[in-house]
Formats: structure tokens, sequence, C-alpha cells
């Protein structure tokens, strides 16, 4: 089980602060929220039509979200049932308009104003028995039966538009598997998708019969033909469900976990969701990928919808949102709702913010307007960056990953760790001019000295979350490492490790004042602080109201801000007390970064993406200067990419002799920029593009250098044509 995740300690502290200009005009109010990232793991579907050629969309995830105008907006419709998840939905006419039922791990529950309010509908019903499938058919009277299936084969059927409900699970596998899906024909017959095969019955549901052995898992019509997906492929029946027949040609992976039909002239096309989609244009003779555009391979929900131009659009449900296509899945456009829980945050050399969400990481050039799918394709719950610019993502069941492109792709650097549960990341000085990567996971802590080429275990009975980087005094650093079992201190660049005096759960780190003030945060305790090194801890939680701390940032090593389930919090004396700064808010944090420019705060929520709010409105204060860290540092270019010039900067914790130089990527010096003493604090340095000789340097990368007091840091710029 994964814990959610706390900004890296070093990233903001150590390596990416610099001095922070803060706007005097408030961009906004408050917190606002980012268009981003989208995604919500979507189940189920149901489409209503609207009465002018379209039709509205709901989609079943956490509880139900509703688009009148093809996902341009969504509503979430979150109040009445007391479960949140929609397993299944179903939509029945009701005169004028129609009613939705929604199938959740409590039962079954009812709207008769399209979701805008939902009462519930289980009456012979088992408490919190979960329901997986819905469907409505013929009663053989003229009237309408309603069907639900869920946990452990369990079935029932309702006569009164789901006011009672009776059990009907004679035949069916009860107590044995699941009930997937379920269809009706027009003659009344049920259908029953189990993980114990097709079940069928002609008695509505009075009793059953096995007719197909694999798993169930899906079902779409065209007329008076069935498809079914299955564990086995696509299968199809045209005598009512009574026998099937394979129609798998070029199918690939065989597990279809959604189906659907459009009708063409008089043909039909078919798509299945497996491995993504796959479509079938000669009624399931064969198969071929539809797929540009759809960045998320898993597919659990497809559906059809009327649109107002005459023509159908297709939705697909993934793990990253809502998918539509208006070309029969010949290529697709991401539609949804930012549903998301960035568990980290992370900017960039070059600015960018990076978001791991429960389904991949994200990454956005533009503050957050829009976003990009990096394609890593996994949970990721932590982000480093070492000063050369690589960044350093670790993830649940994937290991270390780096980029060094500025986090648009990524590749494996899990050479010796022998768990690949990894929780935290930090790159840390190893005290010889160079940096130590570190991880913490399931199997305790491994180092890497060489940039994750190669890994070594150096403490197995620890499993940090967080880290902080501060200096000692004595031209080193200590490394303080939060996690399961509490607090553990390192001086050497991470090899040793002591564990100090608070045990617990920590999910977070913080230190201010050049260390001064070293802040632990868990849940459920809040925040502790140590002025003494970790030697002894007080608890300081004066005015934070929730106490589930999930992360800490202080963007300045003076002021402290906290996020939570309660949103976030502010410290402006060093932790004595706090003030909620979560207004507009409307979530849970679970992590907190600074943007490049220093100016704004980023948010990752619990299931609403990324939101952000400058600085000065929660801080009062404009022009802040930060503090420095005790460390040396070098900031990212601006701008990069450049063509006409760039400025480098850099700070520097006292007076000192420096040298900052721009070299080649095979190590040549294109330009030395400073060789000589610089004073405390920050400084820069401009480069105009061109080298020692005065001539323009060619388009490409190069890489800036700074070395001082024996230690060397560098960074990427792009030069531009």
């Amino acid at each position: 089980m994964h814990v959610r995740r706390a900004v890296p300690g070093l990233v903001a502290q150590l390596i990416a602060l610099g001095v922070v200009s803060l706007c005097a005009e408030n961009a906004f109010s408050a917190w606002t929220q980012t268009h981003g990232p989208r995604g919500g793991s979507i189940r189920s579907f149901v489409t209503v039509p609207n009465g002018a050629g379209g039709a509205s969309l709901f989609a079943g995830q956490s509880r139900t979200w509703r688009t009148d105008d093809r996902g341009a907006s969504w509503t979430h419709l979150s109040g009445g049932p007391t479960d949140p998840n929609a397993f299944s939905l179903l939509a029945v006419p009701n005169g004028s308009s129609h009613d939705l039922f929604m199938g959740t791990a409590n039962g079954i529950f009812r709207s008769s104003n399209l979701g805008a309010s939902w009462s519930s509908s289980s009456s012979g019903v088992p408490a919190n028995l979960s329901i997986y499938a819905l469907a409505s058919g013929p009663d053989g009277s003229g009237g309408t039966n309603l069907y639900a299936g869920g946990y452990l084969g369990n079935a029932f059927r309702s006569s009164d538009l789901g006011a009672t409900w009776t059990a009907i699970g004679s035949g069916l596998p009860l107590n044995q598997s699941h009930v997937n899906a379920l269809t009706t024909t027009a003659a009344g017959t049920v259908l029953a998708g189990t993980m114990n095969g097709i079940y069928r019955s002609t008695n509505f549901g009075a009793s059953w019969t096995r007719v197909f052995t694999s798993y169930g898992f899906s079902f779409a019509t065209n007329g008076a033909t069935i498809y079914a997906g299955t564990s086995q492929g696509v299968y199809r029946s045209s005598n009512d469900g009574a026998t099937w027949t394979a129609i798998n040609s070029g199918m690939g992976f065989t597990w279809v976990y959604a189906m659907a039909a459009i009708p063409n002239g008089s043909g039909v096309a078919l798509f299945a969701g497996a491995g993504g989609v796959m479509r079938s244009t000669d009624n399931g003779a064969s198969w071929t990928p539809a797929n540009n555009g759809l960045t998320s391979i898993p597919v659990y929900a497809l559906a059809t919808a009327p649109n107002a131009s005459g023509g159908t659009d297709l939705y697909a449900g993934t793990g990253e949102g809502v998918f539509r296509s208006t070309d029969q899945g010949g290529n697709w456009s991401n539609v949804s709702f930012v549903c998301s829980s960035p568990k980290a945050l992370q900017v960039t050399p070059s600015g960018a913010i990076l978001a791991a969400t429960e389904a991949d990481v994200f990454r956005s050039t533009d503050g957050g307007a829009t976003w990009t799918d990096t394609q890593l394709n996994t949970q990721m719950l932590d982000f480093a960056v070492h000063p050369d610019g690589t960044i350093f993502a670790g993830g649940a069941l994937i290991g270390i990953f780096k980029s060094t492109d500025d986090g648009a792709t990524w590749v494996d650097t899990n050479n010796g760790i022998d768990d690949i549960e990894v929780n935290s990341v930090v790159v840390v000085p190893n005290g010889a001019g160079g940096s130590n990567v570190i991880v913490g996971d399931y199997s305790g802590i491994f180092v890497s000295p060489n940039d994750g080429g190669a890994w070594q275990s150096v403490e197995p009975s620890a499993m940090p979350l967080d880290w902080v980087v501060t200096p000692n005094g004595a031209s080193g650093y200590n490394i303080f490492g939060g996690g399961f079992g509490g607090v553990l201190r390192s001086t050497n660049g991470g090899f040793n490790w002591t564990v100090t005096t608070l045990q617990g759960m920590v999910q977070a780190m913080a230190a201010t004042a050049n260390g001064a003030n070293l802040f632990a945060g868990g849940d459920p305790f809040g925040v502790y602080r140590s002025i003494n090194n970790g030697a002894s801890w007080t608890l300081v939680n004066n005015g934070i109201t929730d106490l589930r701390i999930t992360s800490l940032l202080s963007p300045d090593g003076s002021s402290l801000f906290a996020g939570g389930a309660g949103g976030v919090y502010l410290s402006k004396d060093q932790g004595s007390s706090w003030t909620s700064v979560g207004d507009g808010l409307t979530t849970g944090v679970m992590s907190l970064a600074l943007s490049a420019d220093g100016s704004t705060l980023l948010a990752g929520t619990s299931m609403y993406g990324v939101w952000k709010r400058p600085l000065s409105e929660m801080l009062g204060t404009v022009g802040v200067t930060p503090s420095l860290t005790g460390a040396i540092a070098l900031r990212a270019s601006h701008p990069n990419p450049f063509s006409a010039g760039t400025t480098i900067h850099f700070s520097l914790p006292r007076a000192m002799p420096v040298r900052l130089a721009v070299y080649d990527v095979a190590g040549r010096t294109v330009r030395v920029l400073v060789d000589g003493t610089r004073g405390a604090g920050e400084q820069q340095a401009a480069w105009d593009g061109k080298d020692e000789r005065g001539a323009r340097a060619g388009a490409g990368v190069y890489v800036t250098k700074l070395e001082a007091d024996g230690t060397t840091l560098s960074r990427k710029i792009s030069l531009l044509k």
C-alpha cells in the first residue's frame, strides 16, 4: 500500500530556490484550478438523448459526471450516493425524460432528475453489496424489468422501476464469481457475463443456464446480433445468445473489457477494449488497432452517442479519463474532466511542471494551461532533480526512471535495486563536489554515486517517504529521511544512518533558517519541530485544524507551508502558529511545489488535479528575498531554450572564488563567463551565445558548469538557430 507523497525536500530547498520577486498585483483571488491533469478511471457510461439530435453523456467514476456538450465541459454529480464507486450506469425512459440508476459498492441508487440528486433504490438488495452491472428489458407483458448483477454471482430483478428487487440467482455461480455485465434481447432473454462464463435466462432471470465457459466482461448489440467481450476475445451470437462463435482474427490481446457497435449502412463497425481499442468493419472477420491519440491503453468502457451533426460519437473510458472519436475510432482526443490526484509535483530546470498522478506522469510547459502525457504509463510517487538537470522519478512497481530532456521522456535506471516499490528519491551533495542519488523503497535505502548507473543497499530497516537536506556548519550536509519508523539522519552522503527520537510514520520533511528548524509532518499527528538536528521533537500544531498533514514546503527558508486533508496552512514564525490559506480549495492537498520564478505555490490535490496561488496573497509581502540555504546553487537559465542570449543564475553562501563556464556536450570549453571572487547571495552572468573568439556558437545543447569551494554543479541549456 502506497502512502501519499510529499514534495521532495532537496529540490524545493537546496537546489531550486532563487530570489522570489512577488507581483504586487494579484493574478488570482485565491487558489485556482489549472486545466489538469485530466483523468479519472472510467468504469461505465450511459447516454440520454437531449431532444436536439445529440445526447447527454454520463460517466461513472467517483460518483457520476455529466456532459451536455460532448465533453467540452463537465458537471460533477456528487450529491446523494453514500458510496462513490459508480461501477455501472443505466438510463430508463420515464415518460418525458429518463431515470438514472447507479450500481455502487453500497447497492443501487436512482435519480429522477438526470443526476442532480440521488436516493437509495436497494430495497431487497443486501446492504453493502457491490453492483457491477445493470440492464433493462421487456417483462413479457408490455412493461419493463430492471436487472442488477454484482458481487459473487448475486443478481436481482425489479418489476417496479427499482422500487423493490427480488433475488434471481438460481443457476448463476452464486458465491463463486462476480456478475460483470448484463444485457437483454428483444425477446426478453437476459444474458449475464461472469467470471465463470456467460449465463442465459429465458424466463426473466428465474433460472439460468451456462452457454459459454470463458470469462464474460461486456456486451454490445446490433439488431438481433449480440457481441460478447470475453477472456478469449470477441464472440458473436445470432440466435439470442444460445450459442457463440469466435470472431478474433487479428485481435492479439484477448481480454475484452468493453464492447460497442455503430451501424454503418448495411453493416456495422465493432469496437473492443482490448489493450487499447480494436476495430472491425467486417462484422468481426478481422480486427485492427484504432488508437491514434488514445494515450491510455487500458480501456474499461465504450459508449456511442448521437451528435447534433447527424453522426455518432464513440467514447472510451480509460484510466486517464474520457476520450472521444468522431470518425469511428480513426482519431481520439481527451475530452475528460480534471480528476486526478498528483501525489508528487516537480518544477523542472526549464520551468515545466511535472505531476505524478495515479495514471501517469503529466507535463505542462505553460503553467498548467495544458498538460501532456509523458507515456511513462505508471504511477510515480516522487521526483528529484540532479544539479546537471537530470530528473529522477520513483514509483510503485516500476522503481527508478530518469529523464535527461526535462521530463519529456524517461528511461529505466534500476540496476542493483532489489525492490522496485520505490516511495521516495532525493539527490544530495556527496562531499566531494558531486552528488549521490538516494531512494527509499520497501527493501530499505539505496544509494547511487553514479547518477543511477548502479545502486547499493545501505540501510535495509528503513523506508523513507520524504527527505530534506540541511547544511551542518562544517561545509557538509545533514540528510534527514522521514518515513515508516520515524526520522533517520545521515552525515556522510547517505551511506550510514542513525535513528532520531521521532517515531511513527512521517510523510513530509522540511527545514527553515538554514536547517536550524527541522519539521516532520504526518497523519494523524500533524507537524513536529526539532531545533537540535532531530535530538528531540515538539508538536507544533497551533492553528492546524486537520492534523492529516502529507506535505511540507518552505519557499524562502523562513515561512513554511503544510498541506493535507484540510487544505493548506502557513506558518510565518517557524511553526509556532499556523493560519489556513486554503481559500478556494475544494479538496485536500497531497503535494506542494514552487513555480520556477518563485512567485506561485502549486498544490497537487486529492482528485481535482493541480491548483495554484500567488505567494504574495499568502505571505502578504512584495519583493520577498529568501534566506540562503547555506549551499552553492546553480539555478535554471532564462530563457531556455534561447537564441539571442540567456542569463545564468547562481547563489553563494559566502564570498568565494568562482568559475562559471559553458561547455559543449563533448566537454570542450566554449566560453568562460566568470573566473574570480564573487560575494555572498544571488549572482548572475549573461551568455550571448558566442565562443571565446566572439564567433556565434552552433545550435544545440550546451552545459553550464559552476565550480566553487570544491563543488561542481552543471545544467543543460539549448541554443537555437
